[in-house]
């Protein structure tokens, strides 16, 4: 009908042939300290049969098992440089999901620049092996993108786990990834592959793994490429003719693509400070030990962002090097980055950078500011505290030596009460020997006194339990 959008079958219309091979990459920060450490955990260098990890601890050393999640991987060591790189080859364990049987043998290249490389060559797919959709490709890449994260999870220190779980909120599982595909042939095949860009059916396909396809161009050697937001379908013979080009542009891919997601972590962040000064300002606060913890956990994250930026200075300072010297690479991978903005890219990304270090100068005297206030607060809520505690203390002292006299008093009434009982028994109260004693009888002085010796006899008793009390808690406390 005229005005609605055209719809699309899910028929399966574009199709990789021959020698397909997909390749993640992704940046982590790494650095000298940690490429090293990363070598020593995988024992790289030293002759040594295939490893089980698991990114699992022992909290019971001692027991004779150990009890792991299904998340273990096996990992052989084939290259390594102490402080540069290391190469290994993982094969997947992990339990799948959705009743898919899947064998997976990745190839992984880590160095200290912080670029993380996975390689797998695909064999077969849903049954075919001749060919591969690009349906079936997105759900391998998916696939891969969240195994090849459990990978790393098993390998990385606990330090850079707590870098990623910052920058991706706790679900770094599920971190974005650059990706490479190669093949030999595409189907179906055209002389100009721009009409990959220009036919929608077969745009919508590509997509599925790179996207949104934002270019597509021939290169002389007949090699057709595609660019993606998230990735590049090379349709070449010979794709190693052009790995250091793709090693540098995915680089730079997956560095933009982490600084992103820093600088989304960085707003929230800041809304976070916004929300804390407006529930101060408006009194609003729970308690202001609750407001300490989330300041000093905001400024921790802050020094964590510093130390991102500063691996991600290093790395661009490294990538520029070599694009400006053009260390390895031949005319073909030139004629490639000049069909990119790698110079842009990498120009912004600096910038970006640069600009970094002076928005978390700003957040660091806010966080500053923010501590302050709340420690002013918290003197606040100390001195109405011990106020409230000195009128508890004084009402409570009020109230005790008001008992004291009541007991007293009531002591005396006991006195009292007996020596009455004692005068009605005995006649007392009808006989007067003396004549009595200022008009009133001598019965009468004897209660009287008798009341208010008890009075006396009772406070005296109450001072010296209260004293014996104080001395038995004396001699606790020291």
């Amino acid at each position: 009908m005229p005005g609605e959008s055209p719809k699309y079958s899910t028929t399966e219309l574009s199709f990789l042939k021959g020698n397909t091979r997909i390749m993640l990459t992704e940046w982590i920060p790494f650095g000298l300290n940690n490429i090293i450490f990363f070598s020593d955990k995988l024992e790289a260098g030293e002759e040594a049969s295939p490893t089980l990890l698991t990114e699992s601890i022992d909290y019971q050393p001692e027991e004779s098992t150990f009890q792991t999640s299904s998340d273990i991987s096996r990992v052989r060591v084939v290259d390594a440089v102490h402080t540069q790189f290391v190469e290994f080859i993982t094969d997947v364990l992990f339990k799948e999901t959705g009743g898919d049987v899947q064998k997976e043998e990745i190839g992984v290249h880590v160095d200290v620049s912080g670029r993380v490389t996975y390689g797998i060559k695909l064999n077969e797919t849903l049954g075919q092996s001749e060919k591969h959709s690009f349906d079936s490709l997105s759900r391998v890449v998916a696939d891969l993108v969240v195994d090849t994260s459990k990978v790393m999870d098993t390998v990385l220190n606990n330090y850079q786990k707590r870098l990623l779980s910052l920058v991706y909120a706790g679900v770094s599982r599920q971190r974005e990834k650059f990706v490479v595909i190669t093949a030999d042939e595409n189907e179906p095949c055209f002389n100009d592959i721009r009409m990959y860009m220009e036919r929608p059916e077969l745009n919508s396909e590509v997509n599925q793994v790179i996207v949104e396809a934002t270019d597509a161009f021939n290169l002389s050697d007949e090699t057709r490429v595609i660019f993606g937001t998230h990735g590049v379908i090379f349709i070449t013979h010979n794709p190693d003719r052009y790995k250091h080009a793709l090693t540098l542009y995915s680089l730079l891919n997956s560095i933009r693509t982490f600084q992103s997601n820093v600088f989304a972590r960085m707003e929230m962040a800041i809304d976070n400070m916004d929300h804390l000064r407006t529930i101060i300002s408006e009194n609003a606060y729970v308690s202001v030990s609750k407001l300490l913890e989330e300041i000093t956990t905001l400024s921790g994250n802050l020094v964590m962002f510093e130390t991102i930026f500063s691996f991600v200075e290093e790395a661009l300072n490294g990538i520029d090097a070599q694009l400006k010297n053009q260390v390895n690479l031949n005319e073909f991978e030139k004629e490639f980055l000049g069909h990119t903005n790698n110079e842009f890219m990498l120009e912004t990304l600096k910038a970006r950078v640069k600009d970094a270090h002076y928005i978390l100068d700003g957040l660091e005297k806010e966080i500053t500011y923010l501590e302050q206030l709340s420690t002013t607060l918290n003197e606040k809520e100390m001195k109405n505290l011990f106020g409230a505690l000195r009128e508890n203390t004084a009402h409570s002292v009020a109230i005790g030596e008001a008992l004291e006299v009541l007991e007293a008093g009531i002591f005396g009434v006991y006195v009292l009460e007996f020596l009455n009982i004692a005068m009605e028994t005995s006649g007392g109260f009808h006989e007067d020997p003396a004549g009595g004693m200022l008009i009133l009888p001598l019965s009468f002085w004897i209660v009287v006194l008798g009341g208010l010796s008890g009075v006396y006899a009772g406070w005296r008793l109450i001072q010296w339990m209260k004293k014996k009390a104080l001395d038995t808690f004396r001699r606790g406390v020291d």
